[in-house]
């Protein structure tokens, strides 16, 4: 998995001199109203209802949005979007999120596609989240955030992507 790169500012780090990364990045940003329009199209399309949504830095620091869904009584999950990149990854439910710990990353095709028909969120893959970062990964992040990677040492692409870095 060595030919997907992360782009620079998807971390949410930059130099207080540099210019923020949504300014500098080519990836779109992930707008709060438009990631939870998002969530509640889907999941209405899919029989199944949003239980709550907590945008990026909201009560503790965390790069992400997070969508709590239950796509019917026995399946709940969470619905990541990086802030940065509009990446979109999926992880089983848990009250604990955004400040819980590092989630299990899962593959849930159904949602995707559903999200996807409404904005064009990059989703990534179980298998690529739970890649270990490699040189090649990290070649468009800028200082402040290899400062970062150095420091927080994520064992994941999915650690760095949806992180919990201060």
């Amino acid at each position: 998995m060595t030919d997907f790169q992360l782009p620079k500012g998807v971390t949410g780090f930059w130099f207080y001199r540099d210019p923020p990364p949504a300014e500098s990045s080519e990836a779109p940003r992930a707008d709060p109203k438009v990631f939870r329009q998002a969530c509640h199209i889907a999941l209405r399309e899919l029989g199944g209802r949003v239980i709550r949504s907590v945008n990026a830095y909201e009560g503790g620091v965390h790069n992400f949005h997070v969508g709590l869904v239950e796509l019917d009584r026995d399946r709940r999950q969470a619905i990541l979007c990086n802030l940065q990149a509009s990446f979109v990854g999926f992880a089983p439910y848990s009250d604990r999120y955004p400040l819980g710990g590092p989630p299990e990353f899962l593959d849930c095709p159904e949602l995707a596609a559903a999200l996807t028909r409404y904005h064009p969120y990059t989703i990534l893959s179980a298998e690529l989240l739970n890649t270990r970062p490699s040189a090649e990964h990290l070649v468009h992040l800028g200082k402040a955030e290899l400062q970062e990677f150095r420091h927080w040492k994520p064992d994941r692409l999915g650690d760095v992507i949806f992180n919990r870095w201060d």
